[in-house]
């Protein structure tokens, strides 16, 4: 006779972390990077927006000096982008 019951599956091995949340955060970045153990990526992150915010910095001086000598800031700003 035909049954429905069907028997439970036992996984002798789940998936990761990382695998269980890639769908998701591939929907929020368009590069998703395994940084390493827990706390990379979070240093990764921090490391990064030390380097952007550097170079931000760096951007407003060079406007600022453009200004101060005369430079169209429009055309200094389309120079630099």
């Amino acid at each position: 006779s035909s049954s429905s019951y069907r028997s439970p599956s036992f996984p002798s091995r789940s998936r990761s972390p990382l695998e269980m949340a890639l769908p998701y955060l591939n929907r929020m970045g368009a590069n998703v990077l395994q940084c390493g153990g827990p706390g990379s990526g979070s240093a990764v992150k921090l490391c990064n927006n030390l380097a952007l915010s550097v170079q931000m910095i760096g951007i407003c001086e060079a406007m600022n000096l453009g200004e101060a000598l005369g430079v169209n800031p429009v055309t200094l700003a389309d120079v630099m982008e």
